[in-house]
Parts: structure tokens; sequence; C-alpha cells
């Protein structure tokens, strides 16, 4: 009898995964050549974000049973996050080994969506209802599949009768208000996010809903959101080509307007809007995470620790702001305010580090360390002149 695996699966089941895994470590030291464990840390490390060691695990567990289709399943799970085209492999091969696990069906449908297989999805989901209805990663898949696909009335009722029929169910609200969200009800898929967190209050899920649905308030948000809907609904390999064309159609239209100036109102739409969607896809989620401190829901929505850097990045806007007339009152040259700016810019590029939380902490708290320095260092012995007032 293994106490420290037991005492891990209770952890893992209750969703504490950073406090299973040393006890995973235990186990597994007295279990080496136990696949579940290898599987089961595999899956924890994958939910603190350590990817690339969770992928190991997951080898680990798969060389050795690699009969068993639960380690193949527990592969795609992990690489979900890290490369969907071998994700759908792992899964397609569970599924050859067990072709009558719903849940298998589940995962192969969410990582056809990831790469825009609308379609296969759907079909992958409905195989895995037919197999278990109340199977919920089925559910959830058909309806945004569904949506995607433009049959945005049918994935509605679909995900309505889904709650009606479990209305105690989190994940059956969350679903519903994704639906919502994605067919433009904004304040449908508030209340079903609330609920589903009122039921099960860490639905990671719900809490990303709600985090959608709250930053759609704020219009650049809901435009840049829109525009990545309408880009999902293309299949992977084709969403790069939207953005290289973005690229060349800018280049060419400050080329020609280098040169026509009077074609001017023609062109200038068109670098506005690229410019606007190339700043929100670095700057959207810093810019509405600070928006969100003053929300009455933005506390279910973003967790203690982005809060904090919400605050920091207040801080920085907020002394770049006070500063300006400072700065004009006083003739200095600017570099307050230009400081506070560019930390606020720089410390929020870092929220684009998905792979690693670790990482993007560590980046993000350097960044602000070392432009809080700056700022200290200039607000405290003097802004220099501005070059105009020196002479």
């Amino acid at each position: 009898m293994n106490s420290a695996a037991d005492h891990a699966r209770a952890l893992i089941i209750v969703g504490r995964h950073a406090d299973a895994l040393p006890l995973l470590g235990q186990a597994i030291a007295q279990s080496p050549a136990d696949s579940e464990l290898y599987g089961l840390q595999a899956l924890c490390l994958s939910n603190v974000g350590n990817q690339k060691e969770a992928v190991k695990q997951a080898q680990t567990a798969v060389s050795i049973t690699p009969e068993w289709s639960w380690v193949h399943y527990v592969m795609g799970l992990v690489l979900q996050r890290v490369n969907a085209r071998n994700a759908e492999k792992a899964s397609r091969h569970a599924i050859a080994l067990d072709p009558d696990m719903p849940h298998y069906y589940g995962l192969l449908a969410h990582v056809l969506a990831l790469q825009g297989f609308w379609n296969e999805s759907l079909q992958a989901a409905e195989i895995g209802l037919e197999l278990d209805p109340d199977e919920e990663d089925c559910q959830s898949a058909r309806s945004q599949a569904l949506t995607f696909l433009g049959r945005s009335d049918e994935a509605r009722e679909y995900a309505r009768r889904t709650v009606s029929q479990n209305p105690d169910s989190a994940d059956a609200h969350a679903d519903m208000g994704w639906t919502s969200i994605r067919v433009g009800d904004r304040g449908a898929a508030v209340e079903h996010f609330k609920e589903a967190l009122r039921i099960e209050p860490d639905l990671a899920h719900a809490q990303s809903g709600l985090l959608v649905a709250l930053r759609s308030a704020f219009p650049p948000y809901r435009w840049t959101f829109t525009f990545a809907n309408h880009v999902a609904r293309l299949p992977l390999q084709f969403r790069s080509l939207v953005f290289v064309g973005l690229y060349f159609v800018a280049r060419i239209s400050a080329g020609v307007l280098s040169t026509h100036p009077a074609l001017w109102p023609v062109l200038a739409p068109i670098l506005v809007v690229t410019g606007f969607l190339v700043f929100m896809a670095f700057f959207e989620e810093p810019i509405t995470d600070v928006v969100l401190l003053f929300h009455p829901l933005g506390r279910l929505a973003i967790g203690r620790s982005r809060r904090i850097q919400g605050w920091v990045l207040f801080a920085f806007l907020a002394i770049g702001l006070i500063w300006i007339p400072v700065s004009l009152i006083r003739h200095d040259s600017g570099i307050v305010p230009g400081i506070a700016v560019a930390g606020f810019l720089i410390a929020g590029v870092t929220y684009k580090i998905k792979s690693s939380p670790g990482l993007h902490k560590f980046a993000f708290w350097t960044i602000v360390v070392l432009f809080g320095l700056m700022l200290s260092l200039f607000i405290f012995t003097g802004d220099p002149p501005s070059p105009a007032s020196s002479s």
C-alpha cells in the first residue's frame, strides 16, 4: 500500500495539484514502475504550468505501459497546451486502444477545435455523447463547434438544454456562458459565469470566461475578441496567413502613402486598424486588467497575483499621467512620464509569456524593479530640464 499515492490522489481530486507533487515524488520512489503515478505527476505539473517536465513524465508513463489507453489520454491532455497536433495523435491512440471511453472523445474534440477543424470536432463530440449523453467535455466541445460553424441558435439551444438538465453543474453554466459570449450576449454570459463560480469557486473554465466577458465591456477588447473569433473559424495553418496578410497590407499602404500623400484619406484607416490590432495583441490583457481593478466583479475574474500586478501597472500609468503636467510646469525633459509609460508597456509585454507562469512572474517583477528604481532616481533627484528651457 502506498499511502503517499493515496494522499496525492485525494489532493488532486480537490484541485491541490502543487501540494500533490511532493507526495507523488515520494510515491514514485516507492513504486518506480507505476505508470499511473507518472501520469498523475504529469497532470499536476501541467496544471501548475511546468509543461516541459509534464511532457517528460507523460512520456515515462507511456514507456512503462504503452498498451494502457489512459497514459495516452494523459499525454494528450498535457500536449494540448503545447502541441495540438501531437495531442490529437495521442488522443486518437487512446481511442484506438479503448474506443468506449467518452472523455477520450471529449479530448479529441477539444484538440481538433484548437486546430480549427470544427466539423471533425463536432463529430468527435457527438460520438462521445452517444456513449455518455452527460459527458461534460463533449457537451462543451459540441456547443463550441456549433458556434464556430455558424449554427449559433442551435449552439445556444443545446447549451440551454444542458443547463436545464444539469442546473447544479458548474461546467454546464460555464459552457452556457461561453456560448453566450460568442454570440454577443455579454449580459447572459456574465450571469452564467457567476453562477458557475458560485457552485465551484475555483473552476478555471468559468474564471477565464468571466474575465473575457468583463473585458468585452471595454470596446477595444471587444473589437479584437470579435476579430479573433472570426480568425478562429479558420484551420490553424491558415490563421497565421491572416496576420501575414495584414502585415503586407500595412507595409504596402505605408509605401504608397509615402509617395502619394493625396491617398491619405483612403490609406490612413488601413494603417490605423492594423496598428490597433498589433497594439491590442500585445497589450489587451494588461490594459483590461487595470480597468477590471475597479469593476465589482473583477475580484472573481482575476486572481490575487494578477490583481497585484494590475495595481503595479496602474501605478506606472498614474505616475506617468501625474508627471506630465508637472514636467510642463517645471519645463523638465519629460523623462519621468517616459520611464513610467515604458515600464507599463514593457511589463505588459510579459503577459504574452504563457508557457511558464514562473518565467512570466520573474520577467514581470524584474522589469518592475528596474523601472521602479529609475523612476525613484529621477523623481527624488530631479528630472533634468528640457533643452528648450535650458537654452
